[in-house]
């Protein structure tokens, strides 16, 4: 129960925070509930009265990671902050762990005009970062010690955050001239922090002698709020903790040819701002700041660690503390700025184009990923009422990556990392998504 809980919790952003959620499906025509993250303005535009999804789960795991296991799911499970030796077993310097899952939600056409839903979502980050992957070598336990290399000025980092979303939208028509038409939307969000915590270890110095370490120096930042703390130490998973406030905003224009029939639209563009809030920790929660300067440290201090929260009370049992607590920390959401476009040219067939920049990833805590992100998508795709097919193409900051999306009435599937992955295998890269949208009352205006 405890791998399953956390399998669906360890997911971004939301997706994977740069990512647009359900990559390739995100075009769709057909999934204006699924897509109200992407474009809250676009949920006027559904021909049908209601809208309501059944579940619609997707998983991230991203920056190459051997966890020695055939089961994706399983190992991205076991994705969390504090599972250290699965960082440890990585051949990169960076993991990042996202996901995110909608809960079941509806949608309410209430006339041409406007239109409302309420949607839930669990969402979750975890990432890791290390300056050198020798740092790893530490916590190994080498029985030569002549093959490690003295470390100077290095640092590590690693974010955790989980959180629930209930979002009441609206979208609606702003300015109609026939060939020409403008929609607005919003998600406003009520934000339940769940698990959230981070690790800061910087200016890290070993030097490293033949029967122990010569001298060993960190400067160490961390926070774990008592909801993670459970977490960890009793496989509990409690979303109900400090709350928060966010929304998302967009707005769209289309433009279809008078008298046409065959297609929604000949073009649209459209912009977003998502993700605007945070959640402030300030409940139970255990945050200190502290200086180890220590000299002559057993190999055997650090050999075995497995866990984030073994590594801090091993550097609290150091000597030379200089220690400073203090309360509360603010998780921001990761902002996103995006601009998409969408061509029919011809009737079911359509290519989409989005250009997304974030300029912050967690960076009021820690420079954990680089503080700007860009991202390129590119999606053709075909589609009528019983099937489509998507072939989302992705470049960004982290990752190149082309995917592969089905649907098929109500049902969709679908993969961001698919196609890339079949010529470039690499170890626990993938992201994976699918789900069921069950529409109600069809409407007789076509948009």
């Amino acid at each position: 129960m405890k791998k399953t809980l956390i399998i669906l919790l360890a997911a971004f952003f939301s997706a994977y925070a740069y990512a647009q959620v359900y990559q390739g499906v995100h075009t769709s025509c057909y999934y204006p509930l699924q897509n109200i993250y992407n474009q809250p303005a676009d949920l006027i535009f559904s021909n049908y009265k209601w809208n309501i999804n059944v579940l619609s789960p997707q998983v991230s795991l991203v920056n190459n990671i051997a966890f020695n296991e055939s089961d994706f799911l399983k190992a991205l499970g076991r994705v969390g902050f504090n599972d250290l030796k699965y960082f440890l077993a990585s051949d990169q310097t960076l993991l990042l762990a996202t996901g995110h899952m909608m809960l079941p939600s509806v949608s309410y056409r209430i006339n041409s005009k406007h239109a409302v839903a309420f949607s839930t979502n669990l969402r979750v980050d975890g990432i890791y970062k290390s300056s050198n992957d020798e740092i790893t070598n530490l916590f190994r336990g080498y029985d030569n010690p002549d093959i490690l290399n003295d470390l100077s000025d290095e640092h590590f980092q690693s974010v955790v955050n989980q959180w629930m979303e209930y979002s009441l939208s609206w979208s609606g028509i702003l300015w109609d001239k026939g060939e020409h038409i403008v929609s607005g939307g919003a998600n406003l969000k009520y934000l339940v922090g769940g698990g959230s915590g981070y690790v800061d270890l910087d200016g890290i110095k070993v030097m490293y002698g033949k029967e122990k370490i010569d001298y060993f120096e960190v400067n160490v930042s961390y926070a774990i709020n008592n909801n993670l703390r459970e977490t960890i130490d009793d496989g509990k998973v409690d979303l109900f903790g400090d709350n928060g406030l966010g929304i998302d905003l967009g707005v769209a224009y289309r433009y279809k040819p008078e008298g046409e029939v065959n297609i929604p639209y000949k073009y649209k563009l459209g912009l977003l701002i998502g993700d605007l809030g945070y959640i402030k920790h300030s409940k139970d929660v255990e945050r200190s700041t502290f200086k180890v300067s220590v000299h002559d440290v057993p190999y055997s201090r650090f050999e075995g660690i497995e866990s984030f929260e073994a590594l801090v009370d091993s550097l609290h049992n150091s000597v030379d503390i200089q220690e400073i607590n203090s309360k509360a920390y603010r998780m921001n959401l990761s902002t996103t700025f995006a601009v998409t476009a969408d061509y029919c040219f011809h009737p079911n067939w359509y290519i989409n184009g989005l250009i997304s920049y974030q300029p912050g990833y967690y960076q009021n805590l820690l420079n954990v990923v680089n503080n700007n992100i860009w991202k390129v998508n590119l999606t053709p795709r075909f589609e009528n009422k019983t099937w489509g097919a998507y072939l989302p193409i992705t470049s960004s900051t982290i990752v190149t990556k082309v995917g592969l999306a089905m649907r098929w009435k109500y049902l969709f599937i679908g993969s961001s990392t698919f196609v890339s992955n079949l010529f470039k295998p690499e170890a626990g890269r993938g992201e994976m998504y699918f789900g069921i949208n069950i529409p109600i009352g069809k409407l007789d205006d076509n948009y």
